[in-house]
């Protein structure tokens, strides 16, 4: 995984970067049918007014980029397996003085035939084993199935959130606004995610990120009704509260799930019922000392897989079963652009970029926020 995570980064830093258009220009040649909804007079001359990404915002943005797979989670995930691996020799040191302590050669010139012993011992404790390795396999694919549905789940309500007020009729500073308290409460999810603070991070946030989202509501007090406002305006206001509220509960109740891990405890327990059954295993005669040995050593394979796949299971954001989290810059990308057509003037802002052209856009901390973006809708 670590090479592959190399060659993925070499194989960026050579791709060429795509062309910056000019999104204005773009926007007006490719959708001629929305030139009428192009409202000169709110064009912003000013390039302040189209930056949208802080410098703390490309800074965690980096930082997710190589988040996953770093080889510090890799170490971490793949420690219960190495232990187990390095168990297996040990017990082949010991196997024949144990053997020497129970059959003495004083007594015992040749060592007895005790499969029926050692079956009636691996018999309970493979079903011991079987049943607690079967446990903690499935509490960790639930947990992974958990974060995923919540993580899932807030993206959505992002998305929906951004969707309903670009057809809102508001005031397109109003709208901006809501873009981005909808935009740090992505950092903060990334942040949750990261299992970061903002005092971790070397910029420091323009806002408070955890209740910046709370602000949508102060906007959509403060926005004039007009007497002929549509009724749909009002049920969309609705689904935005409503979304936000769904957002503080998900943001809510998943720090204890998104960073909790199998207890050492639980590792110590596992360990040493494939210690057992592999101790077993050892006590059984062949009459042949290639059997034996291929037996103990797909037994130890085994064992070691099985603690690699559940201490894999167990880091949600590392190793192979991980949850891809690369759509949260998608999705803030698709704020950014949004963002920016309505500092631009256009009243109708929904838009879904071709996530297909961004593929090779990063963020970079040391790059200035600049009024060109890399592809549009």
């Amino acid at each position: 995984m670590l090479i592959c995570r190399f060659d993925k980064f070499v194989k960026r830093m050579k791709s060429n970067r795509i062309s910056s258009l000019d999104f204005e220009v773009y926007h007006l040649e490719t959708f001629s049918g929305h030139k009428e909804q192009f409202n000169k007079s709110k064009h912003c001359n000013n390039t302040s007014c189209l930056y949208f990404l802080t410098e703390f915002d490309l800074e965690v943005l980096q930082f997710l980029q190589n988040f996953s797979n770093k080889p510090s989670e890799l170490l971490k995930i793949g420690i219960p397996a190495l232990v187990t691996i390095c168990l297996g020799p040990i017990a082949m040191i010991f196997y024949h003085s144990t053997t020497e302590f129970f059959w003495p050669k004083e007594k015992y010139p040749q060592l007895p035939n005790n499969n029926q012993c050692v079956s009636c011992f691996l018999t309970p404790a493979g079903l011991v084993y079987a049943i607690s390795f079967g446990f903690a396999f499935s509490s960790a694919l639930n947990k992974q199935s958990d974060i995923l549905n919540k993580v899932t789940e807030e993206i959505s309500f992002l998305d929906q959130a951004a969707t309903l007020a670009s057809k809102l009729k508001m005031n397109s500073d109003v709208r901006m606004e809501i873009y981005h308290a909808i935009k740090c409460e992505a950092i903060y999810m990334i942040l949750q995610i990261e299992n970061k603070r903002p005092t971790n991070f070397t910029k420091r946030p323009t806002v408070d990120v955890k209740t910046a989202i709370w602000e949508v509501l102060t906007l959509l007090q403060n926005e004039n009704h007009p007497v002929e406002d549509h009724y749909v305006d009002d049920i969309m206001k609705r689904y935005l509260i409503d979304y936000i509220s769904k957002l503080n509960n998900v943001c809510s109740d998943d720090i204890s799930v998104l960073h909790s891990r199998t207890h050492w405890l639980m590792w110590v327990f596992l360990i040493s019922l494939g210690f057992f059954s592999l101790y077993g295993v050892l006590m059984i005669q062949a009459s042949s000392y290639r059997m034996e040995l291929i037996m103990c050593t797909l037994t130890l394979f085994s064992i070691s897989m099985l603690c690699y796949i559940v201490s894999d299971l167990d880091s949600p954001f590392s190793g192979f079963f991980r949850i891809d989290i690369s759509i949260i810059v998608d999705v803030i990308y698709r704020l950014e652009v949004m963002h920016k057509m309505a500092a631009l003037g256009f009243e109708e802002t929904v838009c879904y970029p071709d996530s297909s052209r961004f593929t090779q856009k990063r963020y970079d901390s040391t790059e200035k926020p600049t009024v060109y973006i890399q592809t549009v809708c």
